[in-house]
């Protein structure tokens, strides 16, 4: 019972931006891509390049599979999306897309009256 209690409690108290995952997804490449790579730049309004962190590689999907990543938790910043073939060819990156999974400041001097 007490386990359960505790549970509920974590679950009450744990705020939403926590473990509410946003995926960023794009449309899958018809051609000899076999890769997809994410690049992240996690300080607010950058310019995603090549350069910046590259955080995943995604594996091609199969026909009908939807390719995505999950952004991180508690940043924020820019991410793009390149496609790599069996050659090791990397293209341009796609669109940047900003994105801010930051925490609000938590209050400060709660009261009652």
């Amino acid at each position: 019972m007490t386990w359960k209690i505790i549970l509920l409690c974590l679950m009450l108290w744990s705020p939403k931006w926590a473990y509410a995952d946003t995926l960023l997804e794009w449309d899958r490449n018809t051609d000899d891509t076999v890769k997809y790579n994410v690049y992240v730049c996690s300080v607010k309004n950058c310019v995603v390049s090549t350069a910046s962190v590259k955080s995943a590689d995604i594996p091609q999907t199969a026909v009908g599979v939807v390719p995505n990543f999950t952004l991180p938790l508690n940043t924020e910043g820019t991410v793009a999306v390149t496609a790599t073939d069996a050659a090791n060819n990397e293209s341009g990156l796609s669109v940047f897309i900003p994105f801010d999974k930051k925490a609000p400041i938590i209050p400060t001097n709660p009261r009652s009256r």
